[in-house]
């Protein structure tokens, strides 16, 4: 058959005669065996390239410490057990990642632990188990030199398995070794289900560790934050004697943190809160630089607490979307402290969460340079936020004093939100953040008497950020105009991120701040939503 022939069955429908198919079965199976040829060498061709690319690729000029930050902003502070595996692989990635890994000590300060199942094996299993996941603790810790290091214990169950009898959760072998022998550790972060899980896992640690030559590092500690389980089952029963409390157990740490139960759960008539103290003792809180506590107990015990931080620097108060002192009435010592305000003399950083500013007309604090606001508030407590801010800064005279400043979660009339600030002339960083807002109103020019010029705002404001910005086709343009006329007076970059996709270019926005007396102080720059 000639090839002509089968050309032309190409172009019908019609079936082939036998020696029409048998040399399309031929050639077919020619072409076939040309393809897997093909293939193959492409196949080859690909490895090669593949190769050549790896050797071009930008990957191997990346610096070393460009890869530590790389990693640092990949790896959580804290890691488990699944997690360090994951570094790891990344260690045995190449030589240049390894020591990049091996050279960024962040990397090895941090270790999260949960409960062990090991009574479901045999004694001679656990022993083995528990020896070696300590081998394995300290060994990690060991890398990180002698960065400060962190151990973070994780509770699982609600409530604790001690509630039924069993062994409690919180005496794990392995922490309990930790800190009794192990490397120093710097900051503990423990999980617990009940105040009575703590007493247990300090009685695990045994007397022995209080009284030796050679402290321990559960005596060395610098900072512990304990975190107490959210449930029903077990109340709060702390001792009302300071000397048999549970705080009086706790080493004599410089950094303090308290996550109290919510009140409808640590007690069965939520009212019992009012009058229940948190009996931390006194020479506790006088060495205290750092307390945070997450506070939605009512009455007046926290003052009782932050009145005895005499040394304190940073405070932190997480209301957990309550207000427990809107009504200070019917309470004489709230009375008594709203006359004499408490001066924290020393603190320097304050943040509140999840609640109102209440707790501002209660406190003085003159050296205050960084305040933190997440508020839980409506429409008509932001409408005041301003003025009660003002009354705080100028009541404590810290406004000489302030360098930043962030609000969160305002909600105002039509979009546009209030910000009134007073003149804050050591203020640098500002930052608002509200998913309601368009816009943001700084107010009038401040006018000083005597016919002078106009006072700048905020001489040294170096950032301002402005985050989850809704939609507007004025975006900015009030803001841009306030700063370059009354704001600012070094250069100032602008952030902003929208809370949707993003309708306002950064070069928009530019073509909106030109430049004043042939100068350009405000810069902008949109960032993707946070």
């Amino acid at each position: 058959m000639s090839f002509s022939t089968y050309s032309l069955l190409l172009k019908t429908n019609d079936a082939p005669p036998p020696a029409e198919a048998a040399y399309a079965s031929q050639l077919a199976s020619t072409v076939a065996a040309r393809i897997v040829a093909v293939k193959a060498e492409l196949a080859l061709l690909e490895g090669e390239l593949s190769g050549c690319l790896s050797v071009l690729s930008i990957a191997r000029t990346v610096p070393m410490e460009v890869l530590s930050e790389i990693f640092k902003w990949a790896t959580p502070a804290y890691l488990d057990e699944k997690a360090r595996e994951e570094l790891l692989d990344l260690v045995l990635v190449c030589q240049s990642w390894r020591n990049a890994a091996m050279g960024t000590p962040a990397l090895w300060c941090g270790v999260m632990m949960e409960p062990c199942d090991c009574f479901e094996f045999g004694h001679d299993e656990i022993d083995y188990a528990h020896k070696e996941e300590y081998g394995k603790a300290v060994a990690w810790f060991l890398r990180s030199g002698g960065s400060p290091k962190q151990l973070m214990y994780k509770a699982l169950s609600t409530p604790c398995k001690c509630y039924n009898g069993r062994r409690c959760e919180v005496t794990h072998p392995v922490l309990v070794r930790l800190l009794r022998e192990g490397p120093q550790l710097d900051h503990l972060i423990l999980h617990v289900g009940s105040v009575a899980c703590l007493k247990n896992f300090i009685a695990a640690l045994g007397t022995s560790s209080l009284i030796s030559t050679v402290p321990s590092p559960w005596r060395l500690l610098r900072s512990i934050s304990i975190v107490f389980a959210d449930n029903q089952e077990v109340g709060w029963n702390d001792s009302d004697i300071p000397s048999r409390s549970v705080f009086a157990m706790l080493p004599p740490v410089t950094a303090l943190g308290i996550v109290l139960p919510p009140r409808s759960n640590a007690f069965e008539d939520e009212e019992d809160s009012v009058e229940k103290p948190i009996q931390v003792p006194a020479s506790s809180l006088e060495r205290l630089i750092t307390f945070s506590i997450k506070w939605d107990w009512e009455g007046n015990k926290l003052f009782g607490l932050l009145a005895l931080c005499a040394s304190l620097e940073n405070l932190v108060v997480d209301f957990d979307l309550s207000e427990p002192f809107e009504d200070p009435g019917s309470d004489p010592v709230l009375r008594s402290v709203a006359d004499r305000p408490i001066t924290l003399a020393k603190l320097k950083s304050l943040r509140l969460l999840n609640g109102g500013m209440k707790i501002l007309e209660y406190l003085r604090t003159p050296q205050l340079a960084s305040l933190d606001l997440e508020l839980n508030v409506d429409a008509p407590e932001s409408a005041e936020v301003s003025t009660n801010l003002n009354s705080f800064l100028c009541s404590s005279r810290a406004l000489d004093s302030l360098e930043y400043l962030r609000i969160c979660d305002l909600i105002g009339d039509h979009d546009i939100i209030s910000v009134a600030l007073p003149p804050l002339p050591s203020l640098t960083h500002l930052v608002l953040d509200s998913s309601s807002a368009c816009g943001y109103d700084f107010g009038g020019i401040v006018r000083p008497s005597g016919g002078q010029s106009p006072r700048r705002q905020f001489p040294s404001l170096e950032h301002v950020e402005l985050h989850r910005l809704r939609r507007s086709h004025h975006k900015l343009m009030g803001e841009m105009a306030y700063f370059r006329r009354n704001g600012v007076t070094l250069p100032c970059m602008v952030t902003v991120s929208y809370l949707d996709d993003m309708k306002v270019s950064e070069s928009t926005l530019r073509a909106r701040n030109p430049p004043v007396d042939g100068m350009r102080r405000v810069f902008i720059r949109v960032v993707p939503p946070v």
